[in-house]
């Protein structure tokens, strides 16, 4: 007998039971289709079922097993990395889900499976900062299937790190920065300057900021412009500019605008800044402005007459971008010496990162699993238990076993 196999007539569906037993109640009628299938056994139909009234109809399957295959591969890293995974790998078939794990040191897997029947085959890293992956197949004769996962953009992935800004400013040394000017255009003596000295504060958030306040300046003209000094093209990883921006206005007669001078040339505005009466971060791309050329300034040009304020702080040109650092990721178990039970709970670590040992679902690895990022030129990790020795191995000493 088959147990849960699943009996399609129509848009009616039953299971077998323990016996392989199934009921279904129908209208009288004929040219009933009747189907039965369950994952491992090829499918049978039959077809110009009639059903009486008050009469029992029985319709009888015997399914014939499905030709067993093997489906093998590897899950890896594919943002750069390139280091095997640790994995779940989930097969959803109809009616069945089966799961099983990747080798921690290898990246592969073995799954027995099924010929003829479409599946749902999803990789799951077992260390979070990977985004799952999903495919779907018929598994024939000898298929392989390989995973290449992508990190998060949180890129919270051990091994990677956000980049820093090829040219930034958070103003933490003051308003204007060493090699910066503020110029005063305007008749009230109003001027950019840091946010920390006004009255309202940074408003950004913790640090400084560069604030400029045409209503604490009065009625009149408050004119002024902050100049960044010279910037080498050469010198950039990226053209996208970014920065935080608070802009408000009273009766919206400012004029507020991101200018540029490339080479030493005229200035000419790139951005004008939208009141929006909120923090927000903006961007803008300088490709068009500095394609071809050797250096360049930008500058906030802020004009108002008793109006409200402006604010700017965190500029960044490039950076930000989630990329592989230099070295590798060591997976290992952590064992008692004498009876070799797995630990859960010991502590893993090398100068740079600390984790814990961990149960896992896998039969083969079931405890005491930790992965580590190594940074390259550091070999020595550190492993410590309550009431065990504390141990210090090098990275290639590390093989789960």
């Amino acid at each position: 007998a088959i147990a849960d196999a699943q009996v399609t007539i129509g848009a009616l569906t039953a299971r077998t039971n323990a016996e392989g037993v199934y009921t279904a109640t129908l209208p009288v009628g004929e040219d009933f289709v009747v189907s039965a299938f369950k994952y491992g056994w090829n499918a049978s139909e039959t077809t110009g079922v009639a059903v009486v009234e008050d009469e029992d109809t029985a319709v009888d399957f015997s399914l014939e097993a499905a030709t067993p295959v093997t489906v093998t591969g590897v899950v890896a890293d594919g943002s750069g990395l390139d280091v095997p995974l640790f994995a779940e790998i989930v097969v959803d078939a109809p009616g069945t889900r089966l799961t099983a794990y990747t080798n921690p040191v290898t990246g592969a897997f073995s799954m027995n499976l099924f010929e003829g029947t479409l599946i749902k085959m999803t990789a799951m890293s077992a260390d979070e900062g990977y985004i799952a992956q999903s495919v779907d197949f018929t598994p024939t004769a000898d298929s392989t299937q390989n995973f290449d996962l992508t990190v998060l953009a949180s890129c919270i992935a051990k091994g990677y790190g956000f980049t820093e800004p090829s040219f930034g400013e958070d103003f933490t040394g003051g308003v204007p920065p060493t090699g910066w000017t503020v110029a005063d255009n305007g008749a009230t003596g109003g001027v950019w300057g840091p946010g920390s000295a006004s009255t309202r504060g940074v408003l950004l958030g913790s640090g400084e900021a560069a604030f400029i306040d045409s209503d604490a300046a009065g009625n009149g003209v408050t004119s002024s412009t902050l100049t960044t000094g010279t910037i080498q093209v050469a010198d950039l990883s990226s053209t996208v500019l970014v920065f935080d921006s608070w802009f408000r206005t009273y009766v919206g007669g400012e004029v507020y605008n991101l200018e540029i001078s490339v080479d030493g040339g005229a200035w000419a505005s790139i951005l004008a800044i939208p009141a929006t009466n909120r923090a927000e971060r903006l961007s803008v791309d300088l490709d068009a402005s500095i394609s071809g050329a050797t250096s360049f300034q930008l500058r906030w040009n802020y004009t108002a007459n008793w109006e409200w304020y402006a604010i700017i702080d965190n500029i960044a040109i490039g950076g930000n971008e989630c990329v592989a650092l230099d070295g590798s990721i060591v997976r290992g178990i952590v064992t008692d010496a004498n009876t070799m039970t797995p630990l859960n709970g010991a502590t893993v670590s090398t100068q740079e990162d600390t984790v814990t040992t961990v149960a896992t679902d896998s039969a083969e690895f079931p405890g005491g699993y930790f992965s580590i990022f190594v940074p390259a030129g550091e070999e020595t990790i550190s492993v410590s238990f309550n009431n065990y020795e504390t141990a210090e191995v090098t990275a290639a000493d590390v093989v789960p076993t």
